[in-house]
C-alpha cells in the first residue's frame, strides 16, 4: 500500500489469540459476534473490518477514518488482510500518506481460522495523530533538555571560574590591607622622627640665643629644622587621614568581596547540582521518545 510501513509480523500462536477462542464455531464466526466489544475496546476512532479469504463480511468506519469499504467488496491482492492470511501471522502496518484517507493511521491485522488454516482476517485501524503529537512533544522535550544541559554546563563552568576569581580577589584584598598596615607603621615612625626633629630645632634655637651674635647663623639653621619638622608633621597627618580612609574603603571592599565569594561559591555548587540533575533527565527524555515511538502500534 502506498505510503505505508509494516512494523512487523508475529506468529499467531505466540500472541495467544487462540487461547480465548470459543469451542464452537470458527474464529471468523466468533469475530463477527464480538464486533460490539471490539468497538467498545478500541473506541469510536477505530475503523473495524472483517473479511473471509475473498471479500469483506463486515466494515464499520471510525469517526475520522473511512476506507470507503462496503460489505461484499473484494479483497485486493497484497492488501494487509491478504498478506496476514497468507502468512498466518499478525501484521502491524502504519500508513503515513495522509492524502489517502485524510489521516495518518496504523492497522493491526489478525488472521482468523482453525488449525492454522486462516479463513479470514480482522482489521482494526486507528488514527495516529495522538502518537505523532506525543513523539513530537517527546523530541521537543529531548531537544530542550539537551539545550538546557549545555547551558547549565556552561553556567556551572562560568560560576566555578567566577568563584575562583572572587576568592583570589579576596586574598589580594587582604594582602593590600596588610600593605596599608605596614605603611601606617612607617607613617608613625616618620611622625615620631618629625617630633624629635622639632624638639631638636627648638633646642638649637635656644642655644643660638645664648651665644648671641655668634650663633645667629646657627639660629637660621634651627629655624629651618623647625619648619621642616612642622611640614613633615602636617604631611604625615594628611597621609594618615588618607590611609585611614583607604583602610576603611579596603575593609568595606574586603567584606563585600568575601560576601561575593561566598555567594559565587554557593552559586557554583547550585549550578553544578542543576547540571547534574538535568544530565539525569537526558536518558529519561530519550526513553520517553523511544516509548512514544512504539505506543499505539
Amino acid at each position: 500500500m502506498q505510503g505505508s510501513k509494516a512494523f512487523g509480523s508475529f506468529p499467531l500462536e505466540e500472541e495467544g489469540f487462540r487461547e480465548g477462542r470459543a469451542e464452537t464455531g470458527s474464529d471468523l464466526e466468533n469475530a463477527l459476534k464480538f464486533v460490539p466489544y471490539l468497538r467498545a475496546l478500541y473506541g469510536m476512532e477505530a475503523a473495524i473490518g472483517i473479511t473471509n479469504r475473498e471479500q469483506f463480511l463486515f466494515y464499520e468506519p471510525g469517526a475520522r477514518l473511512d476506507h470507503k469499504v462496503k460489505v461484499g467488496d473484494k479483497l485486493k491482492p497484497n492488501s494487509p488482510a491478504d498478506v496476514a492470511m497468507r502468512s498466518g501471522k499478525r501484521l502491524v502496518q502504519k500508513v503515513e500518506n495522509k492524502d489517502l484517507y485524510g489521516v495518518y493511521y496504523a492497522s493491526v491485522v489478525v488472521p482468523l481460522g482453525v488449525n492454522g488454516a486462516p479463513e479470514g482476517a480482522l482489521v482494526v485501524s486507528t488514527p495516529t495523530e495522538a502518537k505523532d503529537e506525543l513523539i513530537g512533544a517527546a523530541k521537543s522535550i529531548n531537544s530542550a533538555i539537551e539545550a538546557i544541559a549545555m547551558g547549565s554546563a556552561n553556567l556551572a563552568a562560568s560560576s566555578e571560574q567566577l568563584a575562583a576569581m572572587t576568592q583570589e580577589l579576596e586574598e589580594k584584598t587582604k594582602e593590600i590591607g596588610g600593605y596599608v598596615e605596614e605603611v601606617d607603621k612607617v607613617i608613625v615612625l616618620i611622625s615620631n622622627v618629625a617630633s624629635k626633629t622639632h624638639l631638636l630645632g627648638l633646642n638649637a634655637a635656644i642655644e643660638a640665643a645664648h651665644t648671641g651674635e655668634v650663633g645667629r647663623g646657627f639660629n637660621v639653621v634651627a629655624e629651618e629644622i623647625r619648619k621642616l619638622s612642622t611640614q613633615t608633621k602636617n604631611s604625615t597627618r594628611e597621609i594618615t587621614d588618607v590611609l585611614t580612609k583607604t583602610k576603611t574603603s579596603i575593609e568595606f571592599f574586603a567584606a563585600q568581596t568575601k560576601q561575593i565569594s561566598e555567594v559565587t561559591q554557593d552559586q557554583a555548587e547550585t549550578t553544578g547540582n542543576i547540571a547534574n540533575n538535568i544530565a539525569e533527565l537526558k536518558p529519561v527524555a530519550r526513553n520517553l521518545s523511544e516509548l512514544a515511538d512504539v505506543v499505539l502500534t
